[in-house]
């Protein structure tokens, strides 16, 4: 059903033909009301809800479009979304924008957002950007996609998002309270009932608020006879269960188009796996409610590789060992011909995944939906095809365009983890920050041979200090990359590394790329007491104890080499007052302040200070500045020479070696 078109009006009561008795128990009603097993209930309702040609829609709301004008969305030559009014006209994603200019003269091609060669931010350039000097950011369709899971979930308290134009929702909770308010025989019995008690037969006629709303997947039954074919036949709870779904799913569906103005496809089943084939059965703007008596029917448009999972070298290996024919329904196939016990048998290797597969081909797989967003790596790369001439400086500017969009992705991640407290969810679950631990650079020279160097990443709270922290350890990845991986050297009369990068960057001339990529990876959740940052925030002796703790992990591991050089003890930290404890916070946030000042204001501000001083008046020493003071000649002094002058040693990451010995000096001070 469209959003676009009203709901229909004094709607006839939908009959039923109620089974003797019900298939269905208080136990499977009762789980739909807890999120943690509703999907695996046989009365369970899962949605997947779809944005139709997503960026293509984006662009037409972002340039004040109609429906009907033709639109595609575009990188660089290629298209990568086609609006449905641009597919009448034979447009697809396989055409170039000269292709389909040819097709549809009045083609409107709005080129993705992009991060010009050195900058942060990404934004829309006027007229068409070009691959040598920007990069495409798909920052927008994220920023749009968020809105849309928002909208979701204020509705319903368990989303997953799928990707960022797809979305599965568990209608569960509703549909029970809807079903305890509308059937006071289910009400009455559920109080007192025992799990396994069966429930009462549906009634003869429904309340008249429930319809049926989009397209219905009639059963075998219903269609044996075309010449009289019955309509949806109402015979369990189950049916219910659906129909009244598919009025709430046709509600978020307005919900998204009134706010946002997006059209949605979306399925509607008992479990993900068919929600997710429902979702694409009928688009664009409608939606497709699979019942369970209509499963096997609604399966066989489909092969096994259609599935999710399913696709790819797995589902061509099953539908070979099964020996489906070429001309037979794979889905089909497997499920008439093999039962349980044979399908355990021809994959004795893997029993979970013969289960599993006994399950798909029946449309009875339960997938668990979870709202956590879960992240492993991210990747921020570039292609170069037929690039001459690099320098360092031409590095640098794709690193710093790598760092800003590597960290507006994690404000995104941000955004998304925090709207989850809008949700029914514990506690544990709302509200987790994830910084990444570990930073990996890939260059791709110019005879396709890809190489990689890590190292660990300072990870903080604040966006724009986690920007700097990506963008300076890239450059220190390149540099030992450079040196040790290249002929920096030889393409720069012999100079070494050292040196040269003591020059301009403009100046120094390395290899030519095919690629250069910076990833971040092993995300751990962000708390107070994971961040050197918080240290003087907390005032805690837990905070004392667990930055000792991480100090001598790193003294260990940044500082043991062929000196020998002994970590110093630290004391045993004294209690600290209220007063202390304000006091000291204040201190450490000056001193945070004064680390973010460029050095010539810092030098600047210095000599005012000392002119503006009374003469053979006492100066007032802070601890902080003092340290800040030197640690920026330190820092400097590492940057250059990637040798520590305290340690007598050599290192890997400057800034994480300063912030050791900065994290060493105020532990000795405060325990002094």
């Amino acid at each position: 059903m469209s959003v676009k078109v009203e709901k229909p009006q004094d709607q006839p009561q939908l009959l039923t033909s109620p089974h003797p008795q019900s298939q269905f128990t208080y136990k499977n009603l009762r789980d739909l009301n807890n999120p943690k097993y509703a999907y695996l209930s046989p009365l369970s309702a899962i949605a997947l809800v779809d944005l139709n040609a997503f960026f293509a829609q984006v662009e037409t709301i972002r340039l004040g479009l109609t429906e009907d004008v033709p639109v595609v969305c575009q990188q660089w030559k290629a298209i990568i979304a086609v609006s449905y009014a641009a597919r009448k006209f034979g447009i697809n994603r396989m055409d170039t924008v000269e292709s389909a200019r040819a097709k549809c003269p009045d083609l409107v091609c709005a080129h993705a957002g992009v991060y010009k060669k050195g900058e942060k931010h990404w934004a829309y350039e006027e007229g068409q950007p070009d691959p040598i000097n920007h990069k495409v950011s798909l920052d927008n369709y994220r920023r749009e996609s968020r809105k849309i899971l928002r909208i979701i979930q204020s509705k319903f308290d368990l989303a997953e998002k799928a990707s960022v134009d797809e979305s599965y929702v568990d209608l569960g909770r509703p549909i029970y309270e809807m079903l305890l308010s509308k059937f006071p025989e289910l009400k009455s019995g559920n109080s007192n009932a025992s799990d396994d008690e069966i429930l009462p037969s549906i009634p003869s006629s429904l309340p008249r608020d429930i319809q049926w709303r989009g397209t219905v997947i009639e059963s075998e039954k219903e269609t044996a006879d075309p010449q009289n074919a019955l309509p949806p036949q109402i015979s369990d709870w189950d049916d219910v269960v659906l129909a009244i779904g598919s009025e709430l799913l046709l509600d978020l569906r307005q919900a998204i188009y009134d706010e946002l103005g997006y059209t949605t496809s979306a399925g509607l089943a008992r479990n993900k796996l068919v929600a997710k084939l429902g979702g694409g059965f009928k688009k664009p703007d409608d939606q497709t409610i699979v019942r369970n008596c209509a499963l096997t029917r609604f399966l066989n448009n489909f092969e096994l590789t259609d599935f999710t999972g399913m696709g790819g070298k797995l589902g061509e290996q099953l539908i070979n060992r099964f020996e489906v024919p070429p001309d037979r329904n794979s889905i089909a196939f497997i499920r008439e011909n093999y039962d349980l016990n044979m399908i355990k048998e021809e994959i004795k290797e893997d029993q979970e995944l013969a289960l599993k597969l006994y399950r798909i081909v029946r449309g009875l797989h339960p997938s668990e939906l979870t709202n956590k967003v879960e992240i492993k790596s991210m990747m921020s790369t570039k292609n170069f095809l037929g690039s001459r001439g690099w320098s360092l400086a031409d590095a640098y500017d794709w690193l710093t365009v790598f760092s800003g969009d590597l960290s507006n992705r994690l404000a995104d991640l941000d955004n998304e983890s925090m709207e989850l407290s809008t949700t029914k969810l514990s506690n544990k679950e709302k509200g987790v920050l994830r910084r990444p631990k570990t930073i990996t650079i890939g260059v791709r020279s110019a005879s396709f041979v890809r190489q990689t160097r890590q190292m660990p990443i300072s990870f903080y709270k604040d966006i724009e200090r986690m920007r700097e922290s990506i963008k300076n350890c890239g450059f220190q990845l390149l540099r030992d990359y450079l040196e040790f991986n290249s002929n920096i050297s030889i393409l720069n009369n012999g100079t070494s590394a050292r040196e040269l990068y003591t020059r301009d960057p403009k100046s120094v001339r390395i290899m030519d790329m095919h690629n250069l990529s910076l990833t971040i990876s092993n995300f751990v959740a962000l708390n107070d007491s994971a961040l050197i940052e918080s240290f003087a925030k907390t005032g805690k002796t837990q905070a004392n104890k667990e930055l000792m703790e991480i100090n001598a992990v790193s003294k260990k591991r940044k500082i043991e080499s062929d000196n020998k050089i002994s970590p110093p003890v630290i004391k045993k930290p004294h209690k600290i007052s209220l007063e202390q404890k304000e006091n000291i916070s204040k201190l450490f946030h000056d001193y945070e302040r004064g680390n973010m000042e460029n050095e010539s204001k810092s030098t600047l501000n210095s000599k005012s200070r000392k002119r503006a001083s009374p003469p053979n008046q006492p100066v007032k020493r802070d601890i902080f500045k003092t340290l800040q003071k030197k640690s920026a000649n330190l820092l400097d002094s590492l940057l250059q020479d990637m040798y520590c002058p305290r340690c007598k040693t050599s290192i890997e990451d400057p800034v994480e070696h300063n912030d050791f010995h900065i994290a060493m000096e105020l532990s000795t001070k405060w325990n002094n």
